[in-house]
C-alpha cells in the first residue's frame, strides 16, 4: 500500500476518520539555520526570551547568538536543521474528531498525548544551543 500524503486526505476532519483510507499520521517540518559551532556567542536570555522559552521548557541559563567567523563566512550560521511535529491520532482523538470537537479541544488532546508542535521542538533546539529564537519565530510565525 503506498504512503498516504496529506493532500490525499479530505479536508473535513470527520470524513478523514470515516473514509476508507484514513490518515494514520500528520507531520510537518521546517528548516532553520544552524548556529556555527565555532563562533556562536553565549549570552544570558532577556526576561522576555526567558518567559517565551519557559512556556515549553525549564532551566534556561544561557542562549546563543550568531557572531561570524571565517569558517561560516562571517554569517554566524552553518548549515540547516529540521524542526518537526508529528500527530498520530489515537482512539480518543479519533472519537473526538468524529464527534466534531473544536480545534482547541483537539490541540489540548494532542498535547496531553505527548505531541510536540514545531515551536516546542524548535525551542528545545534553542535551549541546546543549536539555533536561535529568531530562527524559530521566523519559521513558526
Amino acid at each position: 500500500m503506498p504512503p498516504v500524503r496529506s493532500r490525499d486526505c479530505s479536508t473535513s476532519a470527520s470524513s478523514r476518520i470515516s473514509s476508507a483510507r484514513p490518515c494514520a499520521a500528520f507531520s510537518r517540518s521546517e528548516l532553520v539555520r544552524k548556529l556555527c559551532l565555532h563562533c556562536r556567542e553565549a549570552y544570558e536570555p532577556t526576561i522576555n526570551e526567558r518567559r517565551q522559552i519557559e512556556k515549553y521548557v525549564t532551566g534556561v541559563d544561557k542562549l546563543y547568538r550568531p557572531k561570524g567567523c571565517p569558517r561560516c563566512k562571517n554569517l554566524g550560521f552553518s548549515g540547516r536543521l529540521g524542526i518537526y511535529e508529528l500527530l498520530v491520532p489515537d482512539d480518543s482523538l479519533t472519537e473526538r474528531i468524529s464527534a466534531g470537537a473544536t480545534l482547541h479541544e483537539l490541540r489540548d488532546l494532542a498535547r496531553k498525548a505527548g505531541m510536540k508542535n514545531l515551536r516546542h521542538d524548535g525551542i528545545d533546539k534553542v535551549k541546546n544551543g543549536v539555533t536561535t529564537m529568531e530562527e524559530i519565530y521566523r519559521v513558526t510565525a
